[in-house]
């Protein structure tokens, strides 16, 4: 590989990006494996453009919860500084690379939901939701538009292909901000919230975009929506907060 020419001036620096490009077509003639490269030729060159910057999914919510007896009551809301006030997150994923057949294809991500999870203790957050043991799911709630299921695909090393990861089971009913938990999820059968106990949990909103279906049994597939779903790892004020409750008997405090 080479650069050039160009002058480098005393004590300046140049940097210079390089790229190896290759594909090659699972099926078909030669022309089929150009087809591939010419797709991952696009995608590096898109990546460089926008100086591999990834979009930012939508800001997390706040959550405003009151404490009474043996249960929760939540309400979800978004600061005017969030990217995602009045739930109108919409971001363009300029990665996205428009198929000849559909041109003008959708390459923004818009606000689809928000999960709330419970965590097992203070030292659990965003960076453990994957585990189970870690954090559970407790409520979830998402835009009607027909959209439920909505599944990422991400290289498998040991299987050498796409895995899919399921990231929602939307109910696709409509979004709510009012909810209320009367369940440990961490206790032994679901048993019910216990007075005077601390409980850990964290909301996040989460984006979609499914430009184009994506073919799993492809694996050579450059084009098609690997990550529908984009989850916000960040809140108007930065970190996502985690929020600790304890339910309690109230009636005095109201009087």
């Amino acid at each position: 590989m080479s650069a050039g020419p160009f002058t480098l001036e005393p004590g300046a620096v140049n940097d210079v990006t390089m790229g190896v490009v290759w594909a090659r077509a699972p099926f078909g003639n030669e022309w089929e494996s150009v087809k591939y490269l010419q797709n991952a030729d696009d995608l590096a060159q898109r990546l460089f453009d926008i100086c591999f910057k990834n979009i930012e999914g939508p800001d997390a919510p706040e959550l405003h919860i009151v404490e009474m007896d043996k249960q929760l009551l939540f309400h979800i809301w978004n600061k005017p500084s969030s990217n995602n006030y009045m739930e109108k997150y919409q971001q363009q994923d300029k990665r996205i690379i428009c198929p000849l057949s559909a041109p003008d294809c959708d390459t923004y991500y818009r606000f689809q939901g928000y999960q709330v999870f419970q965590l097992a203790d203070k030292y659990s957050g965003i960076s453990n939701l994957y585990d189970t043991t870690k954090a559970r799911l407790a409520f979830q709630c998402d835009i009607k538009d027909g959209v439920s299921t909505i599944v990422n695909y991400t290289w498998n090393y040991e299987i050498n292909t796409n895995a899919h990861i399921v990231e929602v089971c939307g109910a696709d009913s409509g979004v709510r901000h009012s909810f209320k938990i009367t369940k440990d999820l961490f206790g032994d059968a679901r048993q019910n919230l216990v007075n005077n106990k601390k409980y850990y949990f964290v909301a996040i909103a989460y984006a979609y975009n499914n430009y184009q279906k994506y073919n799993q049994n492809d694996p050579f597939a450059l084009t098609g929506q690997k990550q529908a779903y984009l989850r916000g790892v960040q809140s108007a004020e930065g970190e996502v907060k985690i929020y600790e409750v304890i339910p309690r008997i109230n009636t005095p405090e109201n009087n």
